[in-house]
């Protein structure tokens, strides 16, 4: 193996780790996976045009067996031990989307499991999935079952020249990258995780193989400055990149063009200071066990803070460690012996058969073990998740694509007393106890919401899509029309606080949206936003239960932490409501009653996630909250509320 191709192996996972584990100023290195590509492509491209050369055709058996050897025991040692750590650490809620990924990545399928689930790759760690990495094994499986058989084709074919491979390389170059490119900006993750999106960075990588005889003309001094100018355009990618950039699309060109420049310095037999570089002792022992490290770093990493969440750098720190030496064992006891000394003279069509089998085995037992654990606490926890409000269910809540809303009302529909609810999801998750006070009270409900749409005009970034959220300012538009034709008696704003914008331009929001209905003469009240807890709450209570922890002690939170209650927000919120003369419904004593705040009441999750009521939850809370606009319409200025009341329930 060429040493400098090793060493770049060796800065891609290092490049990889380094930003899974948060290290500051590797916020770019996710392109670690990008340069892997590339040198793929470099690689087995250039095995593949070799063999056509020698023998004039392509072996598809021996290909195929040899790509099992390389990849199938390690990965598959890999689930069998996420299956087994995941079922302790992770709870019976949990346990079917882990089981499930197991048997996708198991059938190489793990990237079309992480699109149909529209995954955001640059969530973070929170709620990760142990085998999110592993999408990119699936796409270069996915490729190396391509490119063989449609270099076979040509090589039978009456097309096949010895510039048919560079133009075969061309035109999948050509046609991929400008899907990718399209896509990026459509379908962000499908762009992310799908094999035909990426096929343009193995096919450059195989060009550079092609191109490999015209370097051997440039100069020296040529030569090295593309190496230099790679290594700059790498260490560029890495500080400058980070997770709220629209990628893949042409932002991936800038880590490819590099890796493909340090893969032309490479392939040269002039040394050059980029390879000696690559030639580091280090990066050659980090490229030498690249791929077992890539397959182990990222569980070990989720697996050590679920069990020490509160660890933080010393956690991911013991985390990085047991990659590494995890990573070596497996690449010293089974990535080479299966390669080299586990029966090697088994023909290649039994390798084959046996690798596909103990694949099937593996996703066949992830199978099984998805009905093996049930309980009645975990049935309701799953409801708590997903329980969704009678409007949600009736389509009267706006998903991130809508940019409008059915009429929809609830209550009372004929009633001579009209409430608006408007809001995002935070305002949702209060419209099951709005819609029983309504129903009580004879109201006319209108609930107006729609998914992480803020109620105020700020800029709401899209992080899934990597875009600004322009449905949800042609939405909130729609519905600011839609308010004022329907002149309510009560204008209820509920919005989360969490959008990333100074506490000073969120108050200029808020006092100008509301300034706006006092000119229209619309009477408002504005719900203070519930915590966010930080962890997802059925999630955790499913965990304290599997394992047997006090479940106040793990899932429990303060009821001082600032940060959780948003309280820099809140405050400066409290006092443009003040000057405005417009009232306040703060339910923080309900959702939280004592110290700690407890997210289990009654055997029930009181939140479905980090931050929403439960329907079940909320629902429950319609008296208190019906209370509260009780004593608001007590105050000064709660005259609209009075009007409201006249109507006995």
């Amino acid at each position: 193996m060429n040493p400098a191709i090793q060493g770049l192996r060796g800065v891609a996972i290092l490049l990889v780790l380094l930003n899974h584990a948060g290290v500051p100023g590797f916020s770019g290195g996710f392109v670690g996976v990008d340069i892997f590509f590339a040198i793929s492509g470099y690689l087995i491209g250039g095995l593949l045009t070799q063999e056509v050369a020698r023998t004039g055709t392509v072996d598809l058996l021996t290909f195929y067996a040899r790509r099992m050897r390389r990849l199938a025991p390690a990965a598959l040692v890999l689930l069998l031990f996420v299956m087994a750590a995941g079922t302790w650490l992770y709870s019976p809620l949990e346990h079917g989307e882990l089981y499930s990924s197991v048997r996708a990545a198991a059938l190489y399928l793990a990237n079309f499991w992480f699109t149909s689930r529209a995954t955001d790759y640059f969530a973070g760690h929170a709620d990760a999935n142990p085998l999110l990495h592993l999408w990119s094994l699936a796409v270069e499986e996915q490729f190396y079952l391509l490119l063989p058989a449609l270099i076979w084709a040509l090589a039978r074919s009456r097309w096949h020249s010895p510039m048919a491979h560079g133009r075969l390389a061309v035109s999948l170059v050509v046609v991929t990258l400008a899907m990718c490119v399209w896509t990026t900006a459509r379908n962000q993750p499908l762009a992310f995780f799908g094999m035909p999106w990426r096929i343009w960075e193995f096919a450059l990588g195989w060009l550079i193989y092609l191109s490999r005889d015209r370097v051997t003309t440039w100069a020296a001094g040529t030569l090295s400055g593309v190496g230099l100018l790679a290594w700059a355009a790498l260490v560029l990618v890495v500080l400058l990149f980070n997770d709220r950039l629209l990628y893949p699309g042409a932002w991936a060109l800038l880590p490819v063009l590099g890796s493909l420049g340090l893969l032309v310095v490479a392939g040269d037999a002039r040394p050059t200071l980029a390879t000696r570089l690559l030639s580091i002792r280090s990066l050659q022992w980090l490229g030498n066990c690249s791929y077992s490290l890539y397959l182990w770093h990222w569980p070990l990493l989720l697996f050590v803070l679920q069990l020490w969440p509160h660890s933080g750098g010393a956690g991911v720190a013991l985390a990085v460690a047991l990659s590494l030496c995890v990573g070596h064992a497996s690449y010293r006891w089974i990535e080479l012996p299966a390669r080299h000394r586990w029966a090697p003279h088994v023909a290649p069509a039994r390798v084959i058969v046996l690798g596909l089998s103990a694949c099937v085995l593996v996703a066949v037992l992830a199978s099984f073990m998805t009905k093996a654990f049930s309980s009645p606490h975990t049935a309701l926890l799953q409801q708590a998740r997903t329980e969704r409000a009678i409007a949600q269910q009736q389509g009267c809540h706006a998903d991130f694509h809508a940019v409008d809303l059915p009429e929809c009302r609830f209550g009372d529909p004929l009633g001579r007393r009209r409430v608006v609810l408007f809001g995002d999801s935070h305002a949702l998750q209060w419209f099951p106890a709005f819609e029983q006070i309504a129903a009580g009270r004879g109201w006319q409900l209108i609930s107006l919401t729609k998914s992480g749409c803020s109620a105020l005009d700020v800029p709401v970034w899209l992080h899934p899509y990597r875009r600004d959220y322009s449905e949800c300012v042609e939405w909130r538009q729609r519905m600011l029309d839609r308010i004022r034709a329907l002149e309510p008696d009560l204008i209820v704003l509920a919005t989360a606080t969490g959008f990333e914008h100074p506490v000073q331009t969120w108050t200029a929001a808020l006092q100008a949206r509301l300034e706006e209905w006092q000119s229209q003469g619309r009477a408002v009240v504005v719900m203070r936003d519930t915590p966010k807890v930080g962890f997802d709450v059925p999630g955790c209570l499913a965990r304290a239960h599997w394992r047997g922890v006090d479940v106040d002690q793990a899932c429990d939170y303060p009821p001082s932490d600032a940060r959780i209650w948003r309280q820099d927000v809140a405050d400066a919120e409290a006092v443009v409501l003040a000057r405005l003369g417009i009232l306040r419904l703060d339910m923080s004593k309900t959702v939280c009653g004592g110290d700690p705040c407890v997210t289990e009441q009654y055997g029930q999750a009181v939140f479905s996630d980090d931050s929403h009521l439960t329907v079940r939850h909320a629902r429950g809370l319609a008296g208190a909250v019906e209370a509260a606009l009780g004593s608001l319409a007590r105050e000064p200025g709660g005259q609209a509320l009075q009007h409201l009341f006249e109507t006995q329930p």
